[in-house]
């Protein structure tokens, strides 16, 4: 398990948004998503629960 999935988890805790997320770390919203999915796979857990856009 990578820690920087770890780190991108607890960022979106603290922030609330992945676009927000993707704004501090200095990277796209894409990788941001595409790296709590993996992180996701890898701990057999639902980590995150859909908001929608608001």
């Amino acid at each position: 398990m990578e820690t920087r999935r770890l780190e991108l988890l607890a960022e979106l805790s603290r922030l609330g948004s992945m676009r927000a997320v993707a704004d501090v770390l200095r990277t796209t919203t894409s990788t941001v998503s595409q790296q709590l999915a993996a992180l996701s796979r890898e701990t057999g857990t639902a980590l995150t629960e859909p908001d929608g856009r608001g």
